[in-house]
């Protein structure tokens, strides 16, 4: 089975939550699956972490966002409805490449890694589309607002929350 997984950030090194999960499911889709991962890269470091992926006989598609690209998606993006953290990690690089890899390769299966890889989703052609939100984002969000003291962070913690709570109900329309 074909298998292409859609994240915003390279699952490596596996040394905290959401790269130690994406590289554990990867790996063990592997063993059995073409694998190929789609993933946002910020440095010419991180790159040269695709050989380990590729050690576990996964496929690597890298995308640069710098980050000062992604300081700009978050000016542009203020008055929007879109979350922080879609307009942080936005590429329409990636955006375009993901619509290539699919058109192209024409994956069985495109895993979407939490909400700000969901926003990459494409509806189209025969493949069992999956969004893995893994965790109550808002949930978590909520509580973080209710313990901050910072009043600017915590209304951005609120801003944030409100923005998330809009497109879970709509996570297609990111």
């Amino acid at each position: 089975m074909k298998i292409l997984i859609v994240t915003t950030r390279l699952p490596f090194p596996p040394y905290k939550g959401d790269r130690l999960r994406i590289f554990n499911i990867a790996k063990y889709l592997a063993r059995k699956n073409e694998v190929k991962i789609i993933a946002i890269i910020r440095s010419k470091k991180e790159a040269s972490y695709i050989d380990n992926l590729r050690k576990h006989n996964i496929d690597i598609v890298p995308i640069l966002l710098p980050i000062w690209r992604s300081i700009v998606n978050l000016i542009f993006g203020l008055f929007s409805k879109k979350p922080f953290q879609v307009l942080w990690f936005f590429s329409p690089r990636m955006k375009k490449k993901v619509a290539e890899i699919i058109n192209k390769d024409k994956p069985d299966v495109v895993l979407y890694y939490l909400i700000r890889g969901a926003q990459y989703f494409v509806g189209n052609g025969n493949h069992l589309n999956i969004v893995d939100l893994i965790d109550a984002i808002s949930l978590y969000l909520e509580r973080f607002e209710k313990s901050e003291k910072n009043p600017l962070r915590k209304f951005l913690i609120r801003e944030e929350f409100k923005r998330v709570s809009g497109v879970r109900k709509n996570i297609g329309e990111i």
